[in-house]
């Protein structure tokens, strides 16, 4: 938790806007629910956070992008809604620690916003490394032309699909 409020703090300090992302389907009632009684957390935590760590070390690639989204898909689900395979459950983690790098994907506004662009994003709700390397191809695009009016990272590009 102070990693993260210090990771916030330096973020707001540099003048990056910071939009925290709750779902809270992801709640569950009781911390060690089924999930945990019948396979504990070792297991899950160490395939889906071997997997992140390898994921951020360098640009996507499709193998370890698969890598993540097999790990992902592996995690469970705390109630029966909530959806884990999912563009903000893989794209947030890497966007925070490396923005440099990666983009995080809001569904909703960031269609919204390759529709404004007139930009083919291929989106489909399923992770698929299609839509991915779409994503990253415009986040590529849009930073480029946004750093002469000092843009500095993928969280600056997020801003302005936000904005616009």
């Amino acid at each position: 938790a102070a990693d993260l409020k210090m990771l916030f703090e330096q973020a707001r300090a540099r003048g990056h806007l910071i939009m925290p992302y709750t779902n809270p389907t992801w709640w569950c009632d009781h911390p060690r629910g089924p999930t945990f009684v019948k396979h504990g957390e070792a297991p899950l935590a160490k395939r889906y956070f071997g997997a992140l760590l390898e994921f951020v070390k360098a640009p996507a690639d499709e193998q370890r992008f698969t890598q993540l989204t097999t790990a992902i898909g592996n995690l469970p689900a705390t109630t029966p809604k909530a959806r884990v395979a999912s563009w903000p459950v893989l794209t947030v983690l890497p966007f925070l620690a490396r923005p440099d790098l990666f983009m995080f994907l809001r569904p909703e506004p960031t269609v919204g916003a390759t529709l404004r662009l007139r930009f083919d994003l291929h989106y489909d709700p399923s992770l698929n490394w299609l839509t991915y390397h779409q994503l990253m191809t415009l986040s590529t695009l849009l930073l480029q032309k946004l750093h002469p009016h000092g843009a500095r990272d993928h969280i600056d590009v997020q801003s302005f699909l936000s904005a616009i």
